[in-house]
């Protein structure tokens, strides 16, 4: 028999409520299998009342640091130049004689500047002169971005984007790669060579003239389907010839379609720059990588996130190329 805590009237013991007031009887356990439920205690008291979060067996623990990614992903990782002559245009100098009498109109009417000022001005004028990249004395170009090595069905590959190499090639000019000087032991660069390019989704593979460093690294590449928002992810890069510059971020938009040919992008909250470019996007969670940098988004347009080609692209440009 079972007595209401209300009313004090008894019932069945089969009962769920009282047939006199309707109060529902009160049980221990409640269990739709015909057993009772065990209760797993999801706080466990530690000293001085503190109360710790047991996580359950399926969830992986949090991960603290990135460290160990991006050690592994900066000796993966090379910084990628090309150097080649650039064409004379008349146009440039009309434009020098018209921006040196400026100057030196300007440096007549103050001439109680000092030689810093002087050297600001020469220094002015030089910026305006080249164009985009850097121009040494002989008029030769530089191209700066980043690289990384992956390993694909057995083979190793330098993948980076095509516009890091793209004016090297229709100019003429070579390409040269660098690894970090605690991987390769020394601080000179090796030739590299592009065997294949997708100016759509702006990925390029290349190769190597020489082997690799022992203490380099080879990453692998992530299959797109596992790819989700809110995932940790690094890079590593060399934005503004900063060689080898580590950032952190989450992955914040899987799927942006920015071309109706291409496979789309991937949008990550990752504060990059020029140079950057090439550059792997690893997720922190398995090392592995799930695309590379395409660029950033200028002024107040999204400021801290970064444009990234999907792995996919990779992959399909590598089964191209093996398939001739």
């Amino acid at each position: 028999m079972k007595e209401c805590l209300f009313c004090g009237m008894r019932s069945d013991s089969r009962a769920h409520t009282c047939k006199a007031c309707g109060t529902p009887f009160i049980t221990e356990s409640v269990s739709y299998s015909g057993m009772a439920a065990p209760l797993t205690p999801t706080y466990t008291p530690q000293e001085r009342g503190v109360a710790v979060r047991t996580p359950a067996p399926e969830y992986p623990m949090v991960v603290l640091d990135a460290c160990d990614t991006i050690d592994k992903v900066k000796a993966a990782t090379v910084h990628i130049y090309g150097v080649y002559e650039k064409e004379e245009d008349p146009m440039d100098a009309i434009k020098a004689g018209l921006l040196e009498g400026i100057l030196g109109a300007i440096a007549k009417a103050q001439d109680d500047e000092d030689d810093d000022e002087d050297f600001e001005d020469d220094e002015y004028k030089n910026r305006a002169n080249a164009p985009k990249g850097v121009q040494d004395e002989y008029g030769m170009v530089g191209e700066s971005g980043t690289g990384f090595f992956v390993n694909h069905n057995g083979n190793v590959y330098l993948v980076t984007n095509n516009h890091v190499v793209e004016n090297t090639l229709v100019n003429g000019g070579g390409l040269s790669a660098k690894f970090p000087p605690e991987i390769s032991g020394r601080d000179d660069s090796m030739a590299i060579s592009v065997l294949a390019a997708d100016k759509i989704n702006d990925v390029a593979i290349l190769r190597t003239f020489l082997p690799i460093p022992e203490k380099a690294a080879t990453l692998e590449l992530a299959d797109m389907e596992t790819v989700r928002a809110g995932e940790r992810v690094v890079t590593v890069g060399c934005p503004r010839h900063m060689e080898f510059n580590s950032v952190e971020g989450s992955v914040s938009n899987t799927c942006c379609k920015d071309h109706p040919l291409a496979m789309g992008t991937i949008l990550c909250t990752l504060n990059t720059t020029h140079g950057n470019s090439g550059g792997a996007i690893v997720r922190v969670k398995d090392s592995k990588v799930i695309g590379l940098v395409k660029g950033g988004y200028a002024e107040d347009y999204l400021p801290g996130h970064t444009v990234c080609v999907p792995v996919d692209a990779i992959k399909q440009l590598i089964n191209m190329y093996e398939r001739g």
